[in-house]
């Protein structure tokens, strides 16, 4: 019985970061961003957890007509976020999407950015960019 016990307590923590994970979030994004290779238009986006540790997401405007699977890796802040957020690094007048936060959760998601087309951006320090979100459902 003390096994269950054991095995059930370990299992608790990855409960709560699979329901951080599972959660969809909504932002209005004012620019043209960066994704891995892909250029997103300026507008309003979603993004969806496609299985409930978020390793996958789709990441769509609320028009559907821009939509892009994403796999990001886990971050921690090492502090519980106050907002949901997404957070940018740009270099010139590119923007390339690198974390996603979850209101409510230390860990988080980050995406690794193209250096090729850093390259092409000509600069050597990003100027970081954070747009609030909220959290919710598929337009």
């Amino acid at each position: 019985m003390k096994r269950h016990l054991l095995v059930l307590a370990s299992l608790l923590p990855t409960v709560g970061s699979v329901h951080a994970q599972s959660v969809g979030i909504v932002a209005e994004i004012p620019f043209d961003f960066v994704v891995d290779k892909t250029t997103l238009h300026a507008g309003k986006y979603i993004f969806l957890p496609i299985d409930l540790a978020g390793s996958t997401m789709l990441l769509r405007s609320s028009d559907r007509k821009e939509a892009i699977f994403i796999t990001p890796d886990a971050c921690s802040s090492g502090r519980t976020q106050l907002e949901s957020k997404l957070v940018f690094r740009a270099y010139g007048n590119e923007h390339f999407l690198w974390q996603i936060w979850t209101q409510g959760y230390d860990m988080g998601r980050e995406l690794h950015v193209n250096h090729r087309k850093i390259e092409k951006a000509n600069l050597a320090q990003p100027v970081p960019v954070v747009i609030l979100t909220t959290l919710g459902r598929a337009p």
